[in-house]
């Protein structure tokens, strides 16, 4: 908890839960950013459809003051609440609590996202192709070099409510959960709505450990006196030229031949 009165009425709090991509098995893979949009559907205090209506009534507008993201390594549901009252932060955190320890993984609900997270994927096309071939280079021998977020097509027709519920229960669990609060607001209340909606929360049996998630394969007949690495080649029409990607900091590099073709 924290107080920070810049912007002044704002509160902005954050649920963490650390389980991500790299959290999943062959066949769970999607799984993660698949809940996270599971628990936007339908959750203890929220009937099935009503959580953007709700929020948007307490003042956060949905996608850019209510929000989550699925990494790697975590998935982390995100809500800006201004002009925060104590009425409106007590029905805030209600209604966050519900959606983490309490989320409905119904047959229908899964029904109405799956298709939404299908879409996400057809919709990425040239940009995955791109992405995944990046990551099979650069973390050759890592389970990053395929444990995209977004998933697979086959795993994710394949879920069931009973194997999307047993990821739930594995990882979304207290003791493997961050709530983090910061705004215009005496820490202290802050903390005493973080332990009325989530105190009563349990989980069964010992906390999973974390996966392996590999070692870095050297590419073939690599000279060890003389690293040099691996080069990989894609056309993709559908791109934009580039010159470089967030991972020219780490000393790799994406270079463009023409304005049809990547080099890895």
């Amino acid at each position: 908890m924290r107080k920070n009165g810049v912007p002044p009425g704002q509160v902005s709090i954050r649920i963490r839960v650390d389980a991500g991509s790299l959290y999943e098995t062959d066949k769970e893979r999607g799984y993660a950013h698949l809940l996270e949009h599971m628990l936007f559907r339908q959750s203890k205090y929220l009937p099935e459809g009503t959580a953007i209506a709700a929020f948007q009534r307490l003042g956060a507008t949905f996608g850019s003051d209510t929000n989550a993201v699925t990494s790697t390594t975590q998935t982390v549901f995100k809500l800006d609440l201004p002009n925060a009252t104590a009425a409106t932060l007590d029905e805030t955190f209600k209604l966050m609590s519900g959606m983490v320890t309490a989320p409905t993984l119904s047959a229908s609900n899964l029904k109405a996202d799956l298709p939404i997270v299908l879409a996400e994927m057809r919709e990425r096309g040239a940009a995955k192709r791109v992405q995944d071939a990046m990551q099979q280079t650069l973390y050759s021998g890592l389970l990053l070099a395929d444990r995209e977020p977004i998933g697979t097509q086959e795993s994710l027709t394949a879920a069931t409510p009973q194997s999307v519920r047993a990821f739930y229960s594995r990882w979304y669990r207290p003791d493997n959960v961050a709530v983090i609060v910061a705004g215009d607001a005496d820490p202290a209340m802050l903390e005493g709505y973080v332990k009325k909606w989530f105190s009563d929360w349990s989980a069964k049996g010992q906390k999973p450990a974390a996966p392996d998630f590999g070692d870095p394969v050297a590419p073939p007949d690599a000279d060890l006196k003389n690293p040099v690495g691996q080069t990989r080649v894609l056309v993709e029409p559908d791109l934009p030229p580039r010159s470089c990607t967030p991972s020219c900091a780490r000393g790799s590099r994406l270079q463009t031949t023409s304005p049809t073709t990547r080099g890895l």
